[in-house]
This record gives C-alpha cells, structure tokens and sequence, in this order.
C-alpha cells in the first residue's frame, strides 16, 4: 500500500514534464511533419508523406473500420503523449463506451492533448493502413 503511494507521487512530476514536453504549440506543430519524415524513412510497408497521414485522418474522421482495427490492436497507445496513466484509462473508457468528442475536452490540457495526438495519429493509421495493404 505505501508503495502505490510513493509511485502516485512520483508519477505527478513525470506527467507534469511529459505535458511539458508533448504539449507546447512548437511541438504541436512541429511534430507532425517529423512523424511524417520518419514514418516515411523507417516504413516497411511503403509509407507515403501526405497521402498516407491525410487517409489516417480521414479514417479517424469517420471512424472508419481502419480506425477501430488500428485503436483495438493498441496503436494509440504508442504516442508519448497517451502515456500519461489517467489519460490512458479515458482512452479506454472512450474505446469500450464510445464517449462523444463532446465529453472528452474536460479542460484545457485535455484539448492540447487531443491536438498534439491528431498529428500523431493520422501518420501511425496511415502507416497502419500501409501495412495492410501490404499483407
């Protein structure tokens, strides 16, 4: 029991930095462009720049069947910013109960993190997309 205490405690300041770290307007904007450039450069499966992130973002969009394959075989879960425990835990509760976009923008950090991950996740669905045509 004291142990689960002490890593609460200590869990804060790494939350706190990776919000630091994840969250800036910078990185936001900066991001994108270099999952792309890397997605790009260590594709196995012929990840194409542009296309690829926009087919990503168009799946998520419209929740496509794409979408929910890529979320229920845990890659939203390989971003630095979905690392964050509590975060983690709203991420499956949308996932089993389908909250409404509404209901997940709890405060401000909640809706830089939802704008740091779109980047994010429109190249790892178009990478994802990428490997099933590919297999």
């Amino acid at each position: 029991e004291s142990t689960n205490m002490i890593l609460r405690i200590l869990a804060k300041p790494a939350s706190w930095l990776r919000a630091g770290a994840t969250l800036t307007p910078e990185f936001i904007a900066r991001n994108p462009l270099r999952d792309q450039w890397s997605a790009f450069i260590y594709s196995k499966y012929g990840f194409v720049p542009g296309f690829d992130t926009a087919r990503g973002l168009f799946a998520m969009a419209k929740k496509e069947n794409l979408y929910w394959e890529w979320k229920k075989s845990g890659g939203d879960h390989s971003m630095l910013v979905s690392m964050d425990r509590d975060y983690l835990q709203d991420n499956l509760g949308e996932l089993l109960q389908k909250y409404p976009v509404a209901n997940l923008v709890k405060n401000p950090i909640n809706a830089l993190r939802i704008l740091s991950e779109l980047g994010e996740e429109g190249t790892r669905i178009g990478e994802f997309s990428a490997a099933r045509r590919k297999l």
